[in-house]
C-alpha cells in the first residue's frame, strides 16, 4: 500500500524535536518539480503543530548569511521553528561540492553540526543530492525526491528516504520509514504535499523575483568587471613585438616569450605586415574598455606602430 498523507513524516520530525534533536530535511528534484512549494507546505505543517510562526520574511533564505541572520532572530528561538533554505549549493549559499573549501561552506557545515541544541527544523532544496559535499550529506536526516505534480489536486508527489550513516565506513544508507495504523504496519513509500497558503505563495514569489533580479545584476556587474580587467598580454608589449617581427623571431619563440598562443602572434604579425593603422593597433584592453562603456572619457590612444 502507498501512503500519501504527510502525518507519518511529520510525526517522525516532531519526535526528533521532542528528543532534543534537530531535524534536517533535503528536497531534491529538477526545476519546476515542486521542491519549493512542497517545502513550504511541510514547513507550514510543522509550524502549525508547534504553534510557531513561519513567514517568507523571517524563515526563508536564498543565501547562507541570510539564513544565519534569520535563525538568530529572537522570535525564531522557539522549539520546532522551521526554516527553508532555497537551492543550497547552487546560488553560492554554501554546501556545494565544487565549493567545499569555500568560507561559506565551512561555516555552513559548522552551523549544521552545532545547531542541535536549537531544536529547529531545517528544510533545504537543491536539484541533486550530490550538489552537497560529502560532509553535509552525512548530516541530512531525511531526503525527499520529487516524483511529479498532480495538477488537478495541486499536490506535489515525493518519495521519502530516511538516511543512516555507518560511523565506521561513512556510507549512507537510505531506508523507508515504518509506521503503524490501527496495528497494521506500513512503509512510507510516497507522500503528497498540499498547495501552500495563497499569502505564503505570493510572498515567496515576490522574494524570489527580488533575489533573482539582484542575482542577475550581480552577474552583469561581474561580467562587466571581467571585461574591463581583461587586459591583453600583447597590448602593452607592441614595441617589443614589432622589434621581434623585424628581427625575424619565430612565432613559436615569441609565443613562449610573451606567454600567448602562436595564433595570437600570427594575427598580430598579419596586421603588422599589412601596415594597418588606427583601430588595428589599439591594445586589446582599450577596446574592452570601449566595449563595456568606459566612463571618464575615451581611453588614450596608443602610439602607432612603426
Amino acid at each position: 500500500m502507498r501512503w500519501h498523507d504527510l502525518e507519518p513524516l511529520l510525526k517522525w520530525g516532531v519526535g526528533r524535536i521532542n528528543k532534543n534533536q534537530n531535524c534536517i530535511i533535503m528536497i531534491n528534484g529538477s526545476t519546476g518539480s515542486g521542491k519549493t512549494y512542497g517545502g513550504l507546505n511541510i514547513a507550514e505543517r510543522f509550524a502549525k503543530h508547534f504553534g510557531v510562526s513561519f513567514t517568507i520574511k523571517d524563515n526563508l533564505a536564498f543565501v547562507f548569511e541570510d539564513l544565519l541572520n534569520k535563525m538568530e532572530l529572537e522570535k525564531n528561538q522557539g522549539k520546532g521553528v522551521p526554516f527553508l533554505f532555497e537551492e543550497v549549493g547552487v546560488t553560492g549559499g554554501g554546501g556545494a561540492s565544487r565549493e567545499w573549501q569555500s568560507k561559506s561552506n565551512i561555516l555552513f557545515n559548522s552551523f549544521i553540526q552545532t545547531a542541535r541544541h536549537l531544536n529547529q527544523i531545517l528544510i533545504f532544496t537543491c536539484p541533486n543530492f550530490h550538489n552537497l559535499d560529502k560532509g553535509t550529506r552525512e548530516l541530512v536526516h531525511c531526503q525527499l525526491i520529487t516524483n511529479g505534480i498532480n495538477f488537478r489536486t495541486k499536490r506535489c508527489i515525493l518519495n521519502p528516504y530516511f538516511l543512516q550513516v555507518n560511523p565506521t565506513t561513512a556510507k549512507i544508507y537510505r531506508k523507508r520509514l515504518r509506521f503503524k495504523v490501527k496495528d497494521i504496519k506500513y512503509k512510507l513509500s510516497q507522500v503528497q504535499t498540499q498547495y501552500p497558503s495563497e499569502d505564503l505563495v505570493k510572498d515567496y514569489e515576490k522574494a524570489k523575483n527580488k533575489f533573482t533580479t539582484k542575482l542577475r545584476q550581480s552577474i552583469h556587474q561581474l561580467k562587466k568587471a571581467g571585461e574591463i580587467k581583461k587586459i591583453s598580454k600583447l597590448g602593452d608589449k607592441i614595441k617589443y613585438i614589432t622589434e621581434d617581427f623585424e628581427a625575424g623571431v619565430s612565432a613559436k619563440d615569441m609565443a613562449q616569450k610573451y606567454g600567448v598562443s602562436k595564433r595570437a602572434i600570427f594575427k598580430r604579425k598579419k596586421k603588422w605586415k599589412n601596415g594597418l593603422k588606427g583601430e588595428a593597433e589599439i591594445p586589446i584592453e582599450a577596446k574592452s574598455l570601449r566595449k563595456v562603456g568606459f566612463e571618464g572619457g575615451e581611453p588614450p590612444q596608443p602610439p602607432i606602430l612603426t
